[in-house]
């Protein structure tokens, strides 16, 4: 598995998300020394920083330079691209050394987008900002985050092709709004995860358990980069987990959705092929890792 140390760098943002999560608004900007020690504890090969919105810090480029200069391979960025639509700050910041983007797209046109983020203009500034990094003359990996919402399920395929048209490498499904039946949003996903395959673009979810993703199963995100994620999300079984074939490799599903929709969703996956190999797969990623 290709797991980051990930750096909060305070809660600051200059969009205004109708599903950003708890306590991140009100979180104060991080200091410069604490995070300079965070990143000189080099226990992994890879680091990623996160926010609010990292690009609203000042001194992002020498947090990043500081990170190159201690041997972090890979130095990953999320952010919501908006700084991003200036060419002369993304040269900055590419040359500091960050060469992996992880960015949130909620909508594939402007109306839906800004609704959910609360600020006029932000779909342009974000497309914008992916085009600018399509184009860059570097080296780079870039990824495009879609959380998934009520107010934005049905849009969920033109958002994929959306991004797919700006030449992204790998898209991720995120679970965010679990007042969403499962049940509701598995098709928009399988349709999603095909429109990537055609296009031979990796597409991956976040926050949706296996039994929910039978013959979708290696497009289960966590398989590849673990189930600790930024949202910090508590994770709860049904009874009925127990007698699913992946009760030891999964956490279940987010304890809110199983708060509101009981385990009726959460078929347990009794045997075959597939789930074996699933395990097997997971098990030699987490080999690796230790290795």
């Amino acid at each position: 598995m290709l797991r980051y140390k990930k750096i909060f760098l305070g809660g600051p943002c200059n969009n205004d998300c109708t599903h950003c999560l708890p306590g991140w608004k009100d979180s104060p900007q991080v200091d410069f020394a604490p995070i300079r020690k965070l990143i000189e504890n080099t226990d992994s090969d890879n680091i990623e920083f996160y926010g609010g919105e990292p690009t609203l810090r000042s001194d992002l480029g020498a947090l990043i330079t500081t990170a190159r200069d201690e041997g972090y391979r890979r130095i990953k960025l999320r952010s919501n691209g908006r700084a991003l639509a200036n060419p002369y700050y993304l040269d900055d910041v590419m040359r500091a050394g960050c060469s992996l983007f992880d960015i949130t797209l909620w909508g594939s046109h402007p109306h839906l987008h800004d609704r959910l983020t609360r600020v006029p203009d932000s779909f342009r500034e974000t497309m914008s900002g992916l085009q600018n990094l399509s184009s860059a003359p570097y080296e780079k990996f870039i990824s495009v985050r879609i959380p998934l919402c009520r107010e934005n399920i049905s849009d969920l395929e033109q958002t994929v092709v959306t991004a797919l048209n700006v030449g992204v490498q790998r898209i991720i499904l995120a679970m965010r709004d679990y007042t969403l039946s499962f049940e509701s949003v598995r098709p928009h996903i399988a349709n999603g995860i095909n429109i990537g395959i055609f296009n031979r673009v990796w597409t991956a979810t976040e926050g949706i358990p296996f039994c929910l993703m039978q013959g979708l199963e290696q497009h289960v995100g966590e398989l590849f980069v673990g189930w600790e994620s930024l949202t910090a999300t508590a994770y709860r079984k049904h009874k009925r987990c127990t007698e699913c074939v992946y009760d030891t490799l999964c956490p279940g599903a987010a304890a809110e959705h199983v708060e509101r929709f009981g385990g009726r969703e959460l078929t347990p996956v009794r045997s075959g092929a597939r789930a074996e190999e699933i395990k097997a797969l997971y098990e030699e990623k987490s080999r690796a890792d230790l290795l």
